[in-house]
């Protein structure tokens, strides 16, 4: 009778011990959970201050400039956003994703600078910062497109 106890007892050690040995599947979604809602958070920064731009425009003697920085700025914010809550829903390959919506982000803040760094400060931000901003953009858009179709493509 003790022979079988102690039959039953090893299955149920080893079952328990297993997870300790093995990462779990939810360790890595970890960073996924906190990139979506930085996105996200991102996506509202930029689309305030492109309506204050928006704003701007319409009161100042450089609205052109003005006007484009806020142009950039209201485009890009929902795409970060969407992307953002794509990743948070795990619908959406997290790297390729985060890291083509984090290069907008970024060229759209560094055009977006540059042209108020021209109405408000001393010329420009420095040389090439509009075309570097808005080449980070359409990296941005063009790997978030390569990155949606391969996500459409494995899924089939």
């Amino acid at each position: 009778m003790a022979k079988a106890a102690r039959t039953v007892r090893q299955p149920a050690l080893k079952a328990a011990s297993t997870p300790h040995q093995t990462p779990s599947p939810d360790a890595s979604s970890a960073a996924g959970d906190r990139i979506g809602p930085f996105l996200i958070m991102l996506a509202a920064f930029l689309m305030a201050a492109g309506v204050a731009d928006a704003a701007a425009a319409a009161h100042a003697d450089a609205a052109r400039e003005l006007s484009a920085a806020a142009l950039l700025m209201t485009t890009n914010a929902p795409m970060v956003g969407l992307i953002g809550l794509g990743i948070a829903c795990g619908k959406l390959p997290r790297v390729p994703a985060a890291g083509g919506a984090f290069a907008a982000f970024l060229g759209a803040v560094l055009f977006s600078a540059d042209m108020l760094s021209r109405v408000y400060g001393s010329g420009r931000l420095f040389a090439y910062a509009a075309p570097t901003g808005g080449s980070l953009i359409i990296a941005g858009w063009t790997i978030i497109g390569v990155a949606m179709v391969w996500t459409v493509a494995k899924r089939r």
